[in-house]
């Protein structure tokens, strides 16, 4: 497993040292700006794609709710549209355009921000973290991400429905669903998280390797990673809760503390894989230590058995003119007895002190006895 965008998280992008405030710089790898608006109120839904400030403008003053979507920051121009035409504060179009923020909430009179990390898995190949950015108004919402995120398609389904509670409500209320849909995309990637510490588990108490270290490694990163973001979402998601100023009425902010809550259950998960992760490295390490003392045993007895051995070959291979046991006809044959009794009670004593006996199988040992063999 791998995390990307981990730089983005503790290396926030940012302009030159010593610009003015507000100034932006629009990565070079950014993807082409893609805007669509899609305005509703209950029963009633239209999507259109945004081209110019102009359109923009008029989108956000349709009767209704307006949700502004807009993915990557290509061009520059919906940073300057947001700024010149929609009046967003130039210190939040800068946070906008500077990935890497933390998850916050800024009041800025009628534009309010509001910045959250998504998670998401992708295919098992790896988790990506990604900002979303949002602009709150009384009637419309702003989100700004730089690719695609397939994690909003079920609200885009709902709102173009036209049935949805969301339709029904004003703006607070989708950007509460917006950033729970964020929160709760943290539990599928928690939950492959633990699958794959099982599987570590299983590995390290049956046959580890430095692999497997290297990939507890970067499980513990990942987890890292993903406490960090969710400590400060949490954080933030109490400021929004409690400012007055907050753009979310009294009916809103009850769904909102649902949406904090489960921000906790997220953390107390990752903290106890955290701890989890570290408790398989003690084993692993144990394992490793326990190992490389079957082996030192093995090599021992090896040794103590032949040292004997080889003192009596020795004593046999001087040569000496005047030694009985050279002109005895049974001289051999009872040198390799000799050998034979001395290596049988080398082991019989090996035996009964316990070394070269099975360790005793219990109610938990595995079904196939791998622990057994070993």
């Amino acid at each position: 497993m791998q995390i990307e965008g981990t730089a983005a998280l503790f290396a926030r992008r940012a302009p030159p040292a010593g610009s003015r405030p507000g100034h932006f710089v629009v990565p070079d790898d950014a993807q082409p700006t893609a805007i669509r608006a899609l305005i509703f109120r209950e029963g009633h839904c239209e999507e259109r794609s945004v081209t110019s400030a102009e359109e923009l403008v008029e989108a956000t003053a349709a009767p209704g709710v307006t949700w502004i979507d807009a993915v990557g920051l290509g061009d520059g121009s919906l940073l300057h549209w947001l700024r010149d035409a929609l009046g967003v504060h130039p210190l939040a179009v800068a946070d906008i355009a500077h990935t890497g923020q933390r998850p916050k909430y800024e009041d800025y009179g009628e534009r309010d921000l509001i910045v959250v990390q998504a998670v998401e898995s992708e295919d098992g190949e790896g988790v990506s973290i990604e900002q979303v950015s949002m602009i709150v108004a009384r009637d419309f919402v702003v989100t700004v991400t730089e690719r695609p995120l397939p994690l909003f398609d079920p609200v885009r389904e709902r709102v173009r429905s036209g049935t949805a509670m969301v339709c029904r409500m004003g703006a607070d209320f989708l950007t509460y669903t917006l950033i729970d849909t964020v929160i709760d995309g943290y539990f599928p990637v928690v939950e492959e998280i633990a699958e794959v510490l099982n599987d570590l588990e299983d590995e390290i108490t049956e046959r580890p390797t430095e692999k497997t270290l290297g990939y507890l490694h970067t499980v513990r990163r990942t987890l890292l990673a993903v406490h960090r973001v969710m400590y400060r979402q949490r954080d933030a998601l109490g400021t929004m809760m409690r400012a007055e100023e907050a753009p979310f009425s009294a009916p809103v902010r009850v769904y909102l503390r649902d949406a904090y809550d489960h921000s906790l259950q997220v953390l107390d998960s990752v903290e106890s894989y955290r701890e989890m992760a570290v408790g398989l490295t003690d084993v692993y390490l144990s394992s490793m230590s326990n190992r490389l003392g079957e082996v030192m045993k093995t090599l021992t007895i090896v040794s103590t058995i032949f040292i004997p051995l080889s003192f009596i070959a020795g004593v046999y291979g001087m040569n000496f003119e005047h030694m009985p046991e050279l002109g005895w006809v049974w001289g051999y044959p009872a040198a390799l007895l000799l050998m034979a009794v001395v290596a049988g009670g080398l082991l019989y004593s090996f035996w009964r002190r316990g070394w070269l006996r099975r360790r005793r199988r219990y109610p938990l040992d595995d079904a196939d006895g791998a622990d057994a063999e070993r």
